[in-house]
């Protein structure tokens, strides 16, 4: 009894004090027969039911969501689900797939993706205090030796050698919701693990390999109820700072009078959570899953879907073309880099950056600039300070020549320069770039001390004969040293009250530019 005694106390006391590791030398409880929802007892002598219980003890669940035997066509899935909002639990919508044989063993993992990085979250919980949840990447193999003994759950960005056995959901594989695929997922733990009460502004799709998960969903017009902070203004997307292993309901009274729908999923069960939904997830036993994440549009085209006739005799949509069968098949915004979360793209040309943007805006009719502010930060958490500066003075100088309303003030002075090859210099050969071919000086070359000397360079991808042009372009010469800051000055000292007229250009998204005129002092242009 002792011996007993003694091992339940060191359990608790690795799991609760800081700085301790959660490792306490067995594996976690594998068991997956929970009762859910649950049985809820009045708790009595004036205290709130389900006081510091798991949410869902509350308030009685409200039933199950909608239930679909199979998986739905693209256009169903669209019509019957997506377009009204309503949240579907899909049975057995894996079928005759390899993996769910081969991934049963973290031994075959092990050896095929261990050498892989992947984002694991570290659960870490003090006294009374609410859990923590950080971040780290590690190699795949030393998440599959510890995460049965450890408070880690894995949820990375799914990698490109993974996606290849894994596969692409039939309903995805043609029409708008292949067209705007946003990110893929990967899922796993050990034992009971809670997710935080959360919520995405992307639909998503989750598909459970092994293992049971149990979904807690709730209209979003509560989340008021649970104190929601969301990712950014504006946003669909954000988190609960409720514990939702133990509700304080003197802190959230309006849990009680939440109504809330649930569904079990296992092995071979996907779940739509049309975007905004509140959700909450428990996972039991060895837990794999994964999840595509696709955001909502305006409208929805199926053109590109094939026809064929269903078991009925009654016309219906094929879910996309045959080579369109694993994850890796399909293009997404946000992938996988070394284990961490990163554009799909390297570089952001003009076309690419008004296809994202209209992607960023799903359903709204508006572009804020918090929601880029946040799509910016995200894009360079990987990237070097230096790096980050450049692409980042790009993009903003993009973003306001695109967007209706911005200012053109982008807080660097406009290139000066005047020794622009023209009439142009024009290069024949094939190409691959889309945009147009120009050669021209860019400034003096690195390290030299003569300016008149300046460098080359061809934006353009793949051009044969662009080589031979810079040469004949770098042979140019200036004609004088600039002296712009002088005679700017002298102007200023000169003509400073005057008022005068000045054009400003500003331009929309894929509409011509409006030239406005306004008065101002000559010293403010």
């Amino acid at each position: 009894m002792a011996l007993h005694v003694g091992t339940v106390t060191l359990a608790i006391v690795v799991a609760l004090v800081p700085g301790c590791s959660s490792k306490v030398g067995f594996p976690k409880d594998q068991k997956m027969d929970v009762l859910f929802p649950p049985y809820i007892v009045p708790a009595g002598h004036g205290i709130p039911d389900g006081h510091l219980r798991p949410l869902g003890w509350q308030k009685r669940s409200s039933g199950r969501i909608r239930e679909t035997p199979e998986m739905p066509s693209a256009h169903a899935l669209y019509v019957k689900y997506i377009k009204n909002s309503k949240p579907v639990l899909i049975h057995d919508a894996l079928q005759d797939v390899q993996a769910m044989e081969d991934w049963e063993s973290d031994v075959y993992l092990k050896q095929q993706f261990g050498s892989l990085n992947v984002t694991v979250t570290i659960k870490r919980q003090a006294l009374m205090q609410e859990p923590l949840h950080e971040s780290h990447v590690m190699k795949f193999k030393k998440f599959l030796i510890d995460y049965r003994f450890e408070e880690w759950y894995l949820v990375t960005p799914i990698p490109k050698k993974m996606m290849t056995e894994l596969p692409l959901p039939s309903c995805l594989r043609c029409g708008t919701f292949y067209d705007r695929l946003y990110e893929a997922r990967l899922w796993m733990s050990s034992g009971g693990t809670a997710s935080r009460l959360h919520s995405h502004e992307d639909h998503d799709l989750h598909c459970v390999l092994f293992g049971r998960k149990d979904f807690i969903i709730i209209d979003e017009k509560y989340r008021n109820n649970f104190n929601f902070v969301e990712n950014y203004k504006n946003s669909g997307s954000g988190h609960s700072t409720m514990d939702v292993e133990r509700v304080n309901m003197y802190k959230f009274p309006e849990v009680a009078n939440t109504p809330w729908h649930h569904a079990t999923l296992t092995s071979g069960d996907c779940i739509l959570i049309p975007a905004g939904y509140i959700h909450q997830v428990r996972s039991y036993g060895r837990s794999l899953s994964f999840s595509i994440l696709f955001s909502p549009s305006l409208e929805f085209d199926s053109s590109d879907c094939k026809k064929i006739l269903s078991s009925n005799n009654e016309v219906k949509e094929e879910e996309g073309l045959t080579e369109r069968t694993t994850l890796a098949d399909a293009q997404y915004m946000w992938i996988d880099g070394d284990g961490h979360r990163v554009l799909s793209f390297d570089r952001m040309e003009p076309v690419l950056l008004r296809s994202t943007l209209l992607h960023l805006m799903r359903t709204k009719e508006n572009f804020y600039l918090e929601q880029f502010e946040h799509f910016y930060n995200d894009a360079m958490k990987r990237l070097s300070k230096e790096m980050a500066l450049h692409v980042g003075t790009v993009t903003l100088a993009i973003v306001v020549a695109l967007v209706p309303g911005c200012s053109s003030k982008v807080g660097f002075p406009k290139d000066q320069k005047m020794d622009v090859l023209f009439p142009p210099y024009i290069v024949s050969g094939r190409t691959r770039y889309s945009g147009p071919v120009i050669c021209g000086p860019i400034g003096p070359a690195a390290g030299s001390t003569t300016p008149e000397m300046p460098q080359c360079a061809c934006p353009v991808r793949e051009v044969y004969q662009e080589q031979q042009a810079c040469a004949n372009t770098r042979r140019l010469q200036m004609s004088r040293p600039w002296r712009t800051g002088r005679v700017t000055s002298n102007l200023k000292a000169a003509v400073r009250e005057p008022d005068v007229t000045v054009t400003i250009k500003r331009q929309a998204l894929m509409q011509e530019p409006l030239h406005e005129s306004h008065v101002m002092k000559f010293k403010s242009s």
